[in-house]
């Protein structure tokens, strides 16, 4: 008890707190006790737990080690928890679940998503307008797969802004322009552009020399040759770096491609 000039009185009670649920300190292994009991309950309302986390790749390394650990562990039941867990990010995600943990290759199911092909992506753009009683000029919409590409992320800026531009219940060609133009410059603000200033100096010089082969994998051997390098370990730091940053990934042994289809456009415009 403590009793201040004013002439108020004061108590301090000191209780050793109870150990609860997942609250060791060690991110790991309260992980994994909060998996078990979540999924401890669900087997006992015989359902399944499934967590789903985007982007995943922005994830720090200890996170995405404790991760693989709880996972990991998980797994090494006889009888594990009905809990599914499900990551998505840029192609760079392998390599970084890689770099946090030495055994998470085979740790995931990996599933590669691609671009969308023409039909998918006519679909993505007509299906949902009909269900509101609007449909495409053929012309109007063979100008919106064209310049998507079949990438989603384009497919859904330029989706939203020609149905903001549409006067009425046709698209016409004039209004795929208009959405194509507004979701161009949208994409490119809000992805290729952060990506290039995040970049230093000899970083961009490396994507640069990538932005020739356009979206296809380059050839560390024909970096270093455009780059007037003498072997392929003078560009490892940049290459390391770029994928850690998820601004490139490696499809096959000796080449890198960019995550985000039409970064080489991009970059191809900065130098105009």
């Amino acid at each position: 008890m403590r009793v201040d000039p004013s002439g108020t009185y004061s108590f301090t009670v000191d209780v050793e707190p109870e150990r609860g649920v997942a609250d060791s300190g060690d991110l790991a292994v309260d992980l994994q006790e909060l998996l078990e009991t979540i999924g401890l309950a669900a087997r006992e309302a015989n359902t399944v737990i499934v967590l789903a986390v985007d982007e995943l790749q922005e994830a720090s390394s200890e996170d995405l080690a404790a991760l693989n650990v709880a996972l990991h562990n998980l797994g090494q039941d006889v009888f594990p928890v009905p809990v599914m867990f499900v990551g998505a990010g840029l192609p760079s995600l392998t390599a970084v679940l890689a770099d946090a943990t030495s055994y998470a290759e085979p740790l995931y199911d990996y599933r590669q998503i691609g671009l969308l092909d023409t039909a998918a992506t006519s679909d993505a753009l007509t299906v949902p307008a009909r269900a509101h009683g609007v449909d495409w000029e053929p012309d109007a919409l063979d100008a919106a797969v064209t310049a998507t590409g079949g990438y989603p992320c384009f497919i859904q800026a330029c989706g939203s802004h020609v149905w903001a531009v549409r006067a009425t219940d046709t698209i016409s060609l004039q209004d795929a322009q208009l959405g194509i133009e507004s979701a161009r410059s949208e994409v490119e603000q809000g992805l290729y552009q952060s990506r290039w200033e995040r970049a230093t100096p000899t970083q961009r010089a490396f994507m640069s020399a990538m932005a020739i082969d356009d979206d296809a994998p380059s050839s560390m051997a024909e970096l270093v040759t455009r780059l007037r390098k003498k072997r392929t370990t003078d560009l490892s730091v940049n290459r390391r770096d770029l994928i850690r940053s998820g601004h490139i990934y490696t499809p096959e042994r000796g080449f890198v491609a960019f995550t985000v289809p039409g970064m080489a456009d991009y970059i191809g415009q900065q130098g105009e």
